[in-house]
């Protein structure tokens, strides 16, 4: 009986060990998760991006490299010389994304995609230049310009870029937009892309405000219903303001957060300035505490150089920071 009892004890107390350590590691999963602060940045406008939000930042999407007419692989000398300048102040624990595409950058991608010699031949050269020049992943951001990306096309390109990147341990992502054929589009490259970065701003309600709060949650949402994974998925946020076109105004479209705050030092609930829609501190706040709370890995925004400087309290990125990583 004595011994029956031992060996129940034993039992027991390995059974309470088991368990201990079983906590100990899912808090120390728990600790270990970060909430990734991830930055486009336009090569044409670094001149304009303050180096002090650095310390805010966990990666930047060096925004972008297109093929050439002829769907080669082509990088200007000017865009390496602006790369390797952000390089030289980025920290070690820093990821610095090259990008394919964007709007207008996407026109010769299509051509290339299109045509599996081209692509095979653009990859291996994007790979080579990624190792050369010590960065630390890909975004495609093959966008609808001029015409609508083939679905067919974006998925084997994704796929070979994928397998391509991978091999040689580069991290890839692709930004893809709200619509529904955007978000069909991302289900059927999930197993091949890291994550996936929303590009949740410059749409409208019907009231003209852009990027509200309920679209946002709606978008989000509408990726969780397709069946992707939150640790797939980066949600994107706004640094500048936009309009709706309005016949006869031959002003500009859109101008940057930070053109606002010239004009009007907008309180931290404002998210309107003359006919210009913006996502403002407390909007902005209110999204990545949102994200934080639905365990979503992380938040990117467009584009960096259109906020103020990080040492100023009009700062969105310091207001993000503060809110993710502070928890204020």
């Amino acid at each position: 009986m004595i011994r029956k009892t031992l060996v129940l004890a034993v039992a027991t107390s390995l059974l309470s060990l088991t368990g201990f350590w079983a906590n100990a590691q899912t808090n120390t999963k728990k600790q270990e998760q970060h909430f990734l602060l991830a930055g486009y940045l336009q090569a044409s406008n670094i001149k304009a991006f303050d180096t002090v939000a650095l310390k805010y930042l966990d990666r930047i999407y060096f925004f972008s490299v297109t093929p050439d007419s002829t769907g080669a692989f082509f990088v200007s000398p000017e865009y390496i010389e602006k790369m390797k300048m952000l390089q030289s102040v980025m920290r070690p624990s820093q990821a610095l994304y090259l990008v394919i595409g964007g709007w207008t950058g996407s026109q010769n991608i299509h051509g290339m995609a299109a045509d599996p010699a081209k692509k095979a031949a653009y990859i291996k050269a994007l790979v080579e230049f990624c190792q050369s020049a010590h960065l630390n992943g890909v975004d495609l951001d093959w966008e609808d310009y001029p015409k609508a990306v083939n679905a067919n096309d974006f998925v084997a390109l994704v796929q070979d870029m994928s397998t391509a990147l991978h091999m040689a341990n580069l991290p890839f992502t692709i930004a893809l937009g709200t619509s529904a054929g955007k978000i069909a589009l991302a289900t059927r490259v999930l197993p091949y892309t890291d994550q996936i970065n929303i590009m949740s701003y410059g749409k409208f309600d019907k009231e003209g405000r852009q990027a509200t709060m309920e679209d946002f949650l709606s978008w989000m949402n509408s990726y969780e219903k397709a069946g992707i994974p939150k640790d797939k998925l980066i949600a994107g946020v706004p640094f500048y303001g936009k309009h709706l076109p309005i016949p006869g105004d031959t002003g500009p479209l859109a101008i940057s957060y930070a053109q606002i705050v010239e004009k009007a030092h907008p309180g931290i609930n404002e998210n309107q300035y003359l006919n210009f829609s913006y996502n403002g501190i407390q909007l902005l706040t209110d999204k990545t505490k949102w994200l934080l709370q639905n365990q979503y890995p992380g938040i990117m925004f467009w584009e960096l150089a259109h906020d103020v400087s990080a040492t100023s309290n009009y700062s969105l990125l310091k207001a993000i920071y503060q809110a993710a990583v502070m928890k204020k």
